[in-house]
């Protein structure tokens, strides 16, 4: 049990060795979070920044997103409350996705989703099960589109 702002937080905590190594359980190639079973959320651990980051050891070398007590898969978040978005080997960013292979966007921390970026202008959209785009929305559930460079 910890206590997170006033309030019994029940955690999930792997084994430890006793050279202080922590031993996550494994799926395939990928690290089955602990999961903060209250708020039912994977646990990140955090950066000096005070924001989350996505775990990896000697066997999960790559970092994945992880997949929440309801099956969706979970950003981390920056210490200001905005998801952050993993990037592939070559330097790429890509959205969590769905078992089923939706992709979801990431949200700030107001809860308007945002688009990812390929270069610095260039947004591109969350493809659905059908591989179709499907777009980003505001908190209040208004659709916008994304953002492309003019050359």
């Amino acid at each position: 049990m910890k206590t997170i702002n006033d309030t019994d937080h029940l955690i999930q905590v792997p084994p430890v060795a006793l050279d202080g190594k922590v031993n996550y359980i494994h799926e395939s190639d990928h690290i089955i979070h602990p999961m903060n079973l209250t708020t039912k959320r994977p646990v990140f651990p955090l950066n000096d920044a005070l924001g989350e980051e996505y775990l990896t050891d000697e066997i999960a070398t790559e970092p994945h997103y992880p997949i929440d007590a309801e099956g969706k898969p979970q950003y981390a978040r920056l210490r200001n409350g905005d998801e952050k978005a993993l990037t592939n080997s070559e330097g790429i960013l890509y959205y969590a996705e769905i078992r089923d292979g939706k992709q979801v966007y990431p949200k700030k921390n107001n809860g308007d989703e945002y688009y990812l970026a390929k270069g610095k202008f260039d947004q591109f959209a969350a493809l659905d099960v059908n591989k179709a785009p499907s777009y980003a929305t505001l908190e209040n559930g208004d659709e916008f589109y994304p953002k492309k460079q003019i050359e």
